[in-house]
């Protein structure tokens, strides 16, 4: 394990090396960064506008959103970086674009037979065609993202990200400041940043040659005949994905439901909080990951665990201390960075945190079944999460408990699933031996968080 974490080092002081691994993730990572200090910078100011009520609005609207864009998609951006020629991407991405019109279409009649409303929320009516432009914007800027990622020009994504989430930023505190501090206030923020990437995510060529290929009839037979080719993500990648999300969703659906629209302001605000170290690795590390995995994947390199290896121990040794140092703290940190109402979300971040550890490390590497092929066992892991998920509903269910208790119960099995899945990634790809080597080296780790918290609690 020594000599393992020796030659990590030496992977990363590459750095310097154009086009290297280290330095398209270094790259990626100082924007994510910037992105991080940008969330923590102005989170304080945007709480003291934004209550508990508005972030749990927030929630549902992100529901919404995240559903249809999810259904529409049947998971073939998972994909859009693997085909080596640009065709097939660019065929994938017209299916999944024109796969989202007709589902915003579908929604919109759907909502006219609702009386024209989401929710009972303030201004939810106007949120409407602003849900449908977010839906549609993520999806073509998925599509520019991924162009970016095939020429490995990640420097691009990277400052653009910082620049549309800085604008998102500013735009919600000016709507909630000058407007309401209501939860279309920050949706209205999301709106933003999909428009100002949109315009800048890729040169004004790009855009032109993928929307040309979109707008073209002539090309559907070819289009077609590619989708046949890739049926497997939505036969098997689509549904493992699509328990996988009504499971991270069901959480928002109980808490909103039994305990409340503020608790779910409370729970969603701490889990954002505790979610940009996790954003910082998984959106710093999975592009250039996946990449270069599918690059020694397809050139049958020896290389590949190896790689693997590194890559897992790089997640653990980076972030499992500052998360467990920000949760460990979590309620004074709350109170004193975004006022005293937000204590209780400091609580909540504390129960939480094991299952968000074990979840950061597994964030960079939650795709990579799909490049060896492995889709049945991601319809199946996905089963097994839902088990243990529902298993923590039961027992809320059974005992009625507090949400504290319910998180800490519920983090707990998830916990123990993440695990499971790390383990069986590992044994597949890289063997049995080493695998059981860095499943014991997390969960030392893991021992250490619980006694630090023990600790300063």
């Amino acid at each position: 394990m020594k000599q393992r974490i020796n030659d990590l080092i030496k992977q990363l002081l590459r750095v310097k090396e154009s086009g290297s691994f280290a330095q398209n993730v270094s790259i990626v990572f100082s924007g994510n960064f910037l992105n991080l200090l940008l969330q923590f910078g102005l989170a304080p100011i945007i709480s003291r506008v934004y209550g508990p009520e508005a972030y749990g609005e927030y929630a549902y609207y992100n529901l919404i959103i995240g559903n249809i864009a999810f259904f529409a998609a049947f998971s073939l951006p998972t994909v859009y970086v693997l085909p080596k020629a640009r065709i097939e991407y660019l065929s994938l991405a017209k299916v999944v674009i024109y796969s989202m019109l007709l589902a915003i279409l579908f929604s919109l009649i759907a909502l006219f037979f609702l009386n024209g409303s989401l929710f009972d929320f303030q201004g939810s009516k106007l949120a409407i065609p602003l849900v449908a432009a977010i839906i549609l914007f993520s999806g073509l800027n998925n599509v520019f993202k991924a162009w970016n990622a095939r020429q490995k020009n990640f420097r691009r994504n990277t400052s653009v990200d910082v620049l549309s989430n800085l604008s998102a930023k500013l735009f919600t505190l000016a709507a909630g400041y000058y407007w309401k501090p209501i939860g279309l206030g920050l949706l209205s923020g999301d709106g933003i940043r999909s428009i100002s990437i949109f315009f800048t995510q890729t040169s004004l060529k790009v855009r032109l040659v993928i929307l040309r290929f979109m707008l073209s009839i002539s090309n559907w037979p070819e289009v077609w005949e590619i989708l046949k080719k890739h049926l497997n993500v939505p036969k098997y990648v689509f549904p493992s994905q699509l328990i996988s999300k009504w499971t991270a969703d069901l959480p928002i659906l109980v808490i909103g439901g039994y305990f409340g629209k503020e608790m779910l302001g409370y729970y969603t605000f701490a889990l954002t909080m505790l979610n940009i170290p996790k954003s910082l690795i998984a959106n710093s590390f999975q592009p250039v990951l996946y990449q270069k995995l599918n690059e020694l994947y397809q050139a049958k390199s020896s290389r590949l665990q190896e790689f693997l290896t590194y890559g897992f121990l790089g997640a653990a040794l980076i972030f499992i201390l500052p998360i467990t140092l920000i949760s460990t703290f979590g309620e004074q940190l709350f109170g004193f960075f975004f006022g005293d109402e937000w204590t209780y979300s400091g609580k909540v971040m504390l129960v939480i945190c094991t299952e968000v550890v074990v979840s950061t490390i597994m964030a960079p590497f939650g795709g990579i079944r799909r490049i060896f092929g492995f889709e049945k066992k991601i319809l199946f892991m996905s089963f097994l999460s839902i088990i243990f998920k529902l298993a923590g509903l039961g027992l809320l269910v059974v005992f009625n408990f507090q949400l504290l208790d319910f998180l800490l119960i519920y983090a707990s099995l998830n916990t123990v699933y993440l695990l499971i899945n790390q383990f069986d990634i590992l044994w597949h790809v890289i063997g049995k031996k080493r695998a059981f080597g860095i499943l014991s080296f997390n969960l030392i780790l893991i021992i250490i968080a619980i006694f630090i918290i023990q600790i300063f609690i």
